[in-house]
């Protein structure tokens, strides 16, 4: 189940003809309109920047989850009633309700989900807009200001929060001054009772920022360095947690990873679509250190994840994914292919598309009894290596001169390896690994060759002895043997192509429009700005009773609220979307 909403910053013409009539109704007659099932516009919001989830508590046994997204085009945050399906309207019945915010709250954060507060954070204006989501007098509504904006330095452009008894921390994080900034809100008073300050090093640059769900952190990227700074709210110490490469935004969920219900942190990389994954531990079992789970370099740049809540003693069964397929039995019921798992978080890469991974692919013959890795689901039922079945020549021999023209003897084995923690490449382009011979090593002796990858990256270096040796990348393992040829002569090469068989199940979000579909919209068109999700309220059909189910709600640039089963993989729905 799929739907889209486009913006607009139009009234719909429905709308307009509507508010034309009841204006000449009332000049001629002198009697104001009937208003029946007034609904405010779906349109009007656009350039959606993030959004935030809440089901507030206090709804006397009526409760609701909404959306609350961010416009900062309007300067205004508007409210998605995920119940009714429609946005919340103001007291002019013909618009939705709004909240004026600056002109660059590009940024919301929840200390929880149920929380009695929500913050907006505008850095043109540097100020911290503080929400209240519930009815708390006749004078102070939901979905209004709690208080006046709290004036912040200048320098800080990212913004957390997390809840720990009855404070609410608010985190900001400082890219130009390397610091990190913390704010006591008492949400009873609606005042900042103090404020701390860490400071970073001087090479640090802070960005983005991710709370836990059940441990007191605050998880923040460093957009210079290969590191993320992992800030205890209890003690206000900063740890590191090294990393391959600089990140640029995380997510968190809970599943069982192959050691337990426990919290888990994705995060991807700003250079590329590598994703890493780490399991954190909970309140009942944490962890002295966050160990790796793995990784998974998709075909695209990844910018948005998710990471669903599967603990016990939430209202659903946890959700099982992916992929369906329809294989019909004497019982006409539904197969899932490949490997199902409630342990999946989700990818969005920046040309529109979504990934699904699983955290606890079984990998026993590779680590030991009940031992898993993170990846891809893909169009296959095992996980299979990165291998093509090679010809004799598929190794090309390219010697720097036509001295010496006789190629090396090279052989390969597949392993199925993909280290420990796993690392699982999935680009769909032709990859392949260059060896590379330097300063005229005399191979027969010893020596030792230069290794690259498709990019001209250097990955490795291969000592050889008596003229052999080895390399093992992920999924293949090279053995080199000069044979008779004798010495190499500087800059010799053999180039081995790759072939990548773990294709990752991908769904397209949008298509370009045609003349029989102008809905459609094109690929960045879904660049995707923010994915939230969990269990939302849903309006009961005739004769049923209320709903709760699990959705993941995702933001774009150019303006789209796409609402979505958490394991949505019906293609159908996804190419031709609804647009209400």
């Amino acid at each position: 189940m799929l739907n889209v909403f486009h913006g607009t910053n139009r009234i719909s013409k429905k709308h307009s003809l509507k508010l034309l009539l009841c204006f000449a109704a009332l000049i001629f007659s002198g009697a104001f309109c009937d208003t029946q099932d007034p609904d405010p516009a779906f349109g009007n919001y656009d350039r959606v920047s993030d959004l935030a989830l809440l089901t507030p508590p206090d709804q006397e046994g009526d409760p609701h989850t909404y959306l609350v997204v961010a416009n900062p085009n309007f300067q205004q945050l508007r409210i998605y009633d995920s119940y009714s399906r429609r946005f919340l309207s103001s007291d002019n019945v013909y618009f939705p309700l709004s909240i004026g915010v600056g002109p660059s709250t590009y940024q919301l954060t929840t200390p929880s989900i149920d929380s009695r507060r929500f913050f907006a954070l505008d850095t043109a204006w540097h100020q911290i807009f503080a929400m209240r989501s519930v009815d708390e007098s006749a004078n102070e509504r939901a979905f209004s200001h709690a208080r006046e904006p709290i004036d912040i330095p200048e320098s800080v452009q990212f913004l957390s929060s997390k809840t720990i008894g009855e404070v609410i921390y608010l985190v900001g994080s400082a890219p130009d001054t390397s610091r990190i900034y913390m704010w006591d809100y008492n949400p009873t008073t609606d005042s900042v009772e103090s404020e701390r300050i860490v400071e970073l090093s001087n090479s640090a640059i802070p960005g983005e920022m991710h709370r836990t769900q059940s441990l007191d952190f605050i998880f923040i990227a460093d957009q210079a360095q290969a590191k993320v700074h992992v800030l205890d709210l209890q003690s206000f110490a900063v740890r590191e947690l090294n990393i391959p490469n600089p990140a640029q935004s995380f997510a968190g969920g809970f599943v069982d990873a192959g050691r337990g219900l426990e919290e888990v942190l994705v995060l991807t990389e700003a250079v590329q679509g590598r994703v890493h994954a780490y399991a954190l531990g909970s309140n009942d079992t944490p962890r002295t250190f966050f160990q790796a789970l793995g990784s998974i370099t998709f075909p695209d740049s990844i910018v948005e994840l998710y990471v669903p809540d599967q603990r016990q003693g939430t209202n659903l069964d946890a959700r099982v994914c992916c992929p369906p397929i329809n294989l019909t039995g004497d019982e006409g019921t539904r197969v899932l292919a490949g490997e199902p798992t409630t342990a999946w978080g989700s990818a969005m890469s920046a040309d529109g598309r979504l990934y699904y991974f699983m955290f606890d692919a079984e990998r026993p013959e590779l680590y030991g009894e009940n031992a898993t890795m993170l990846k891809p689901f893909d169009t296959e039922s095992a996980v299979a290596g990165p291998l093509d079945e090679y010809r004799s020549d598929a190794a090309k021999w390219f010697p720097s001169s036509g001295a010496n023209t006789t190629p090396p003897e090279v052989s390969w084995i597949a392993i199925d390896n993909y280290g420990s923690p796993s690392h699982i490449i999935t680009s769909q382009e032709s990859r392949f690994v260059v060896f590379e011979w330097h300063d005229n090593a005399v191979l027969s002796s010893g020596g030792a060759l230069e290794v690259y990858d498709e990019t001209g990256d250097w990955v490795s270096q291969v000592v050889l002895q008596n003229g052999v040796g080895e390399y093992e990348t992920y999924g293949l393992r090279v053995r080199i043997d000069t044979g008779p040829s004798g010495p190499m002569n500087d800059g010799d090469q053999i180039i081995m192509p790759l072939k990548n068989d773990l294709i990752p199940l991908s769904i397209s979000l949008s298509t370009q429009p045609t003349q029989q579909n102008s809905n459609r919209f094109g690929r960045r068109a879904t660049f995707p700005t923010a994915i939230v999700g969990g269990e939302i309220f849903l309006l009961p059909r005739e004769g049923t009773e209320r709903s709760i189910v699990r959705r993941m709600f995702i933001s774009t640039a150019a303006g789209a609220l796409i609402e979505m089963n958490e394991t949505e993989t019906n293609l159908d729905f996804v190419i031709g979307p609804q647009t209400i």
